[in-house]
């Protein structure tokens, strides 16, 4: 499929920065990108993409980085999706939490939720060494760590819908963080690309990432 239109969708957990470098990455191939706010709530997550999408030519592929791929299939309806790409996420089942139930992960979350049920920003779960080992540039950084919000606990608990889409998908893999979900893409026939980066590569690698996305779209 050759893309009329790319909408990135941003996982809530973090700012602009990340889908805006990547966006800029794909421009560079002369194919249209619209990036939306992502708001915590679902409803004015959906309602910020749609708004974005608004002028958005066909046919649309919707790109889902981290926690927004669960909420691809919500948004494909409102914004007239006709492809799905996950970007290092976990796929959609209707009704999951976006942390599917993991109890380390919950228990991560315990650890950094405060007494009036804040969780702490992204940026802060993994400590100061390891993020300055993804984004080795300081002044990017400083920049990435200040967008990241405190999100209320409600967030990674509340069950995310996930509505048939018939459209064509495909996954890009930034990172062994979801094996299962690369497996599942490949067993259901999709279209996968493995790289061999992290999870933050859309910002600090966004030329490999966006060839990546790019081959994926164009073999939906």
């Amino acid at each position: 499929m050759s893309p009329g239109t790319i909408v990135l969708a941003s996982s809530p957990l973090v700012g602009p920065l990340t889908m805006d470098t990547l966006a800029d990455a794909i421009r560079v191939h002369d194919v249209p990108v619209i990036t939306a706010a992502a708001p915590h709530a679902l409803d004015d997550w959906l309602d910020a993409l749609a708004i974005a999408a608004g002028p958005a030519v066909q046919p649309v592929v919707l790109v889902g980085f981290s926690a927004a791929g669960p909420r691809l299939p919500a948004a494909a309806r409102r914004v007239h999706a006709d492809a799905l790409v996950f970007l290092d996420s976990r796929l959609p089942e209707d009704g999951a939490t976006p942390t599917g139930g993991e109890p380390d992960f919950d228990a991560l979350l315990d650890r950094l939720t405060d007494t009036d049920g804040v969780v702490a920003p992204w940026s802060q779960w993994w400590g100061d060494g390891l993020l300055a080992a993804l984004i080795p540039d300081a002044a990017l950084r400083q920049q990435f760590v200040a967008e990241c919000p405190a999100l209320p606990r409600s967030v990674f608990t509340a069950p995310v819908p996930a509505p048939e889409f018939a459209g064509p998908c495909g996954y890009v893999a930034l990172s062994e963080s979801y094996p299962l979900s690369v497996s599942v893409a490949r067993s259901r026939g999709w279209p996968v690309i493995e790289l061999d980066g992290h999870h933050l590569w859309p910002l600090v690698r966004s030329d490999a990432v966006a060839g990546a996305v790019l081959d994926v779209a164009h073999r939906l």
